[in-house]
């Protein structure tokens, strides 16, 4: 059973339970292996998130929306996340989050723009490199590379989403609180800040360098190509999508890599 399917939360005794269990040093060790295979359960809307609310639909399409949905609804988020607990502790962790896809923005209109942002950054991008794959100009060099190109968009969404979902769950919540109480876990809640301080800095170094590696791997070959063609090439459609190719993953690249590290790490 899902362990945050009826999850709850009591501070009297400073012990918080999730669905009955009691996170109390007893129980660490179960909740973190629970934990680490919990992102696996996470995929389209199939308890999205083990929380009470489950897609009943058997449509993939349907399953797919309503796990956007429940990604885009802030009133879903708690007054607190693991963003905001990340955030309070690092500048640096905040905005490699920010810039990875994982900010919690208190404005509905402004948090479903930037899900918008990531979610139309991927889709664009996929649909431009597998039209690629007929019209073959740069960066395609050979069919297996270009198709091992397209599939990154899928597995670069799809880990975004799940780790997108991740983010309030409920019991890594609860959990979370309770090592960082004064009381119960404050040594080990000094060792995490200066981790998460740490990872900040990190994530940020091999963002900026992802990106930079990005603008001279992909979309300046196709750059490039357009630019050394002769005057009457440039307006023949092969020509004209490598340019319009080339701006695309120039807009794309700084959401796609930040996103990647982020989620990985």
């Amino acid at each position: 059973q899902c362990l945050a399917s009826q999850h709850g939360v009591r501070r009297g005794d400073r012990i918080l339970a999730c669905n009955g269990m009691p996170l109390d040093k007893r129980s660490w060790n179960d909740v973190l292996m629970f934990l680490r295979v919990r992102p696996l359960l996470i995929c389209f809307g199939k308890d999205a998130w083990c929380g009470t609310e489950k897609s009943t639909s058997s449509k993939f399409s349907e399953r797919v929306l309503h796990t956007f949905s429940r990604m885009g609804t802030i009133s879903r988020f708690s007054d607190e996340s693991i963003y905001d607990i990340l955030s309070a502790e690092s500048t640096l962790a905040k905005l490699a989050l920010l810039l990875g896809g994982f900010a919690v923005i208190r404005r509905p209109w402004l948090q479903t723009l930037y899900l918008l942002m990531f979610v139309g950054t991927f889709c664009s991008c996929f649909l431009s490199c597998l039209f690629n794959l007929f019209v073959k100009t740069p960066p395609y060099l050979s069919l297996s590379s270009e198709l091992l190109l397209v599939y990154f968009h899928i597995i670069g969404l799809h880990t975004w989403i799940r780790w997108r979902l991740f983010i309030k769950d409920p019991c890594l919540l609860a959990l979370v609180r309770l090592i960082r109480d004064p009381i119960e876990g404050a040594s080990n809640w000094k060792v995490i800040r200066q981790r998460v301080k740490n990872v900040g800095k990190i994530f940020l170094v091999l963002q900026a360098i992802g990106v930079a590696w990005g603008f001279m791997v992909f979309p300046n070959p196709a750059l490039t190509h357009w630019r050394d063609s002769s005057s009457d090439e440039k307006g023949r459609a092969e020509y004209l999508f490598s340019l319009v190719h080339a701006i695309q993953m120039f807009a794309s690249i700084p959401s796609h890599v930040p996103t990647l590290i982020a989620s990985y790490g």
